[in-house]
C-alpha cells in the first residue's frame, strides 16, 4: 500500500472491498430491523384468537407467562461476565418503573385486543409516537419545530382519529369496539412513557440486562394485580406454545433484532424500515385472523407512514 501526503491511499480494490462491506452492513441492518418489525407484529396478532375461544384466558394471565418466558430466556444473558454490570440505585428504582408501565402497557393492549380488531389494534398502538413527543416536549423540555407539526399530525389521523371516526360512524360509539380502541390508545400512552424513561437508564447497562429485569419485575406487577384482583392462573395448555412465542419473540428477540439494527444502519433508518410493523400486522391479522382490510386501514397506514419519514429525526431522538 503506498503512502501519499501521510496518509495511506486506497487503491480500487480496496475501495470496493470497502463498499462491499458496507453494503453488507446495510443490508444485515435491514433485514434485522425487518425481522424486529415481523416479529412484534405476530406477537401482537397470536393473542386475538386466545382470548375469543370457547374458553378464554385472561389477557393478565397470557401476560404473565409472556414476560415469565421473556425474563428466563435472558437471564443466561444478563448473567454473563462480559455482559453483567453492577446496578446502582437510580438505575434499579426507573428498571422498577419501566417494568411496571411496560407490562401495563402490554395489558391494556392484550384487553383493547380482545375487544377491537387486530388491525385497528396494531395501527392505534402507533400513537406511542405521539404520547412519546408529547410527553418530551411537556416534560423533558424539548420543543416541536414548526415544519414538524405536519408529520406529527399526520400520525395523529392515521393512528387514532381515522380508526376512531370509522368506528363512530358505523354505530359503534358505545360498543366494545370502542372501549377496546381506547385501552389500545391507553396503551401507547405508557409506552410513549417507557420510551422517554429509557433515556435515563444508563448506557453501562446492558439490554439482556434491562430486558431480564424489566420482564420480571413486568411479571411480578401482573402477579400481584391478578391476586388482588382474584384471577386464578389457568390457560388452556394448547394456547402455551403461542404465548411462549409471545414472550420470546415477539417482546424478547424483536428487541434484540431492533438493537442490532440500531448498531448497523442508525436510529433514524431503524425507525423507519421499523414501521413497517403496521403493514405486517395488517397482513398477519388478514392472513391469520381472516379479518377484512378495509380502505380506512390503508389510509391510516398510509398517514402514519408518511408522517414517520418526515418526522424521522425527531422520533429517533
Amino acid at each position: 500500500m503506498e503512502m501519499t501526503g501521510g496518509r495511506h491511499f486506497l487503491g480500487p480494490a480496496r475501495i470496493l472491498e470497502i463498499n462491499k462491506s458496507s453494503q453488507k452492513k446495510i443490508a444485515v441492518g435491514i433485514a434485522f430491523a425487518l425481522l424486529a418489525a415481523g416479529l412484534e407484529a405476530l406477537g401482537d396478532v397470536l393473542p386475538k384468537p386466545m382470548m375469543s375461544s370457547v374458553a378464554p384466558s385472561s389477557p393478565l394471565v397470557l401476560v404473565l407467562i409472556a414476560y415469565l418466558a421473556n425474563g428466563v430466556l435472558f437471564t443466561p444473558f444478563a448473567l454473563y461476565k462480559k455482559n453483567k454490570n453492577a446496578l446502582n440505585k437510580k438505575s434499579v428504582f426507573l428498571l422498577l418503573i419501566v417494568g411496571v408501565i411496560e407490562v401495563f402497557s402490554t395489558v391494556f393492549f392484550f384487553y383493547g385486543l380482545k375487544e377491537t380488531t387486530a388491525i385497528n389494534a396494531k395501527i392505534l398502538l402507533n400513537s406511542e409516537i405521539v404520547f412519546g413527543i408529547i410527553i418530551a416536549i411537556t416534560f423533558l423540555g424539548e420543543r416541536l419545530k414548526k415544519i414538524e407539526t405536519i408529520p406529527l399530525s399526520l400520525i395523529i389521523i392515521g393512528a387514532v382519529l381515522v380508526p376512531f371516526l370509522q368506528d363512530g360512524t358505523t354505530g359503534k360509539l358505545f360498543s366494545s369496539n370502542m372501549l377496546g380502541d381506547v385501552f389500545v390508545v391507553v396503551s401507547g400512552l405508557l409506552l410513549g412513557t417507557v420510551v422517554s424513561l429509557y433515556k435515563y437508564i444508563s448506557d453501562s447497562i446492558s439490554l439482556s440486562q434491562i430486558m431480564q429485569v424489566t420482564s420480571f419485575i413486568g411479571a411480578g406487577a401482573c402477579f400481584i394485580t391478578m391476586n388482588s384482583l382474584g384471577i386464578p392462573i389457568s390457560i388452556d395448555s394448547s394456547q402455551i406454545p403461542s404465548i411462549l412465542f409471545v414472550g420470546i419473540f415477539g417482546i424478547g428477540i424483536a428487541a434484540v433484532c431492533y438493537m442490532s439494527a440500531m448498531k448497523r444502519i442508525g436510529a433514524v433508518n431503524t425507525i423507519l424500515v421499523f414501521s413497517s410493523t403496521t403493514v405486517f400486522g395488517t397482513m398477519f391479522s388478514n392472513i391469520l385472523l381472516a379479518e377484512n382490510i378495509f380502505l380506512n386501514n390503508v389510509v391510516s397506514i398510509c398517514f402514519i407512514i408518511v408522517g414517520i419519514v418526515f418526522l424521522r429525526k425527531k422520533i429517533s431522538d
